[in-house]
C-alpha cells in the first residue's frame, strides 16, 4: 500500500469514527468514553427532568433548585419565574419511572471538555430558573462543551428537548 492509499484508508476510518460518535444510542458502548442523558418524564413533579453524565450507564446528575426553600413556597416562586439558588444533585433521587437514557461516544477531548463543563458547574452553580437556567439547558450545556453536534441550544423545557433524541 502506498502513502496516498494510506493517508486515504486513515481518513475513511477517521469519518467513520465521526459518523459512529454523532450518533445517539439507547444502549451504551461496550468500550471508550461516553456521554449519557437521561431523560425523566416524572422528575420535577411531572414537568420533566434532565441529567448527564459520563463513562456510566445509570448515574447522572442534574442541575435543580438547591434544597434550602421549602416546597410550596418553591413551586410559586418557580412558576412565576424567580430564580433559586442552585446546585447539582445526583438524579438517583429523582422519580424513575419511565427513565429514558441515551448514550453518545465520545473522544478522550470531548470527555474531558464535558467533565471541565461539570465540574465548573458544580463548583459555580449559581441560579436556577425554570424558564431561564434549568436541567435541560445545563445538559445541553454539557453536550456542546463535548461538541456534540445536533443538539439545541436553547430548549428550556424537559418534554420537549426529548424531541432530539430516539424513539424507544
Amino acid at each position: 500500500m502506498n502513502a496516498a492509499e494510506t493517508t486515504a484508508e486513515a481518513a475513511q476510518q477517521q469519518s467513520q469514527s465521526e459518523d459512529q460518535q454523532g450518533q445517539w444510542s439507547t444502549t451504551p458502548p461496550t468500550s471508550g468514553h461516553y456521554l449519557t442523558n437521561a431523560y425523566f418524564p416524572e422528575g420535577a413533579d411531572g414537568a420533566g427532568h434532565w441529567g448527564v453524565g459520563l463513562d456510566t450507564p445509570d448515574k447522572t446528575v442534574g442541575f435543580a433548585t438547591n434544597d434550602g426553600v421549602p416546597k410550596f413556597l418553591r413551586a410559586i416562586l418557580l412558576a412565576i419565574g424567580a430564580p433559586l439558588p442552585g446546585a447539582i444533585h445526583d438524579d438517583s433521587m429523582v422519580n424513575q419511572t419511565g427513565v429514558q437514557r441515551f448514550y453518545r461516544p465520545l473522544t478522550d477531548a470531548q470527555f474531558d471538555a464535558a467533565q471541565s463543563a461539570m465540574n465548573n458547574r458544580a463548583s459555580h452553580s449559581g441560579l436556577y430558573s425554570l424558564y431561564f437556567r434549568n436541567c435541560a439547558l445545563w445538559d445541553q450545556s454539557v453536550d456542546h462543551a463535548a461538541g456534540v453536534s445536533g443538539v439545541p441550544h436553547i430548549v428550556a423545557f424537559p418534554m420537549v428537548l426529548r424531541l432530539w433524541y430516539p424513539q424507544q
